[in-house]
């Protein structure tokens, strides 16, 4: 039976978790960011290099720091897209935008300007 089809008790229900859309907040605290840049192609294994010995080696000093994924998308491989895991906002929020500073400058010539967007989850499955 598929599930359009029939009655919708052969479906079991959901389980019950807590989730952000019904009003339980954010999901276990966990914020990911997603930092996007736009690099040269040609300029891509280089860039991703000098930003791993700099902003990745710099976040896994952090606390509440979890993981980082560099991605691109199919079709697009002019942009560079950073995921960051956090424990917690409030600890994310907490690093020194000093030190964020100086982490951009270490990046010297290869800093790029990125547009940030950020997620709360809302359902852990």
């Amino acid at each position: 039976m598929t599930r359009g089809e029939g009655a919708s008790a052969a479906w079991p229900a959901p389980p019950r978790r807590v989730s952000a859309a019904s009003g339980g907040g954010n999901v276990g605290g966990v914020i990911v960011e997603m930092l996007t840049f736009e690099v040269d192609p040609a300029e891509r294994d280089r860039w991703l290099h000098v930003e791993e010995v700099t902003w990745s080696r710099f976040l896994e000093r952090q606390p509440g720091f979890v993981r980082k994924e560099m991605w691109v998308e199919r079709g697009d491989d002019r942009h560079l897209h950073a995921l960051v895991w956090w424990t917690d906002e409030a600890t994310w929020k907490s690093v020194p935008p000093e030190e964020l500073e100086d982490v951009d400058r270490a990046m010297g010539a290869w800093h790029r300007a990125s547009t940030m967007r950020v997620w709360d989850c809302v359902r852990d499955c």
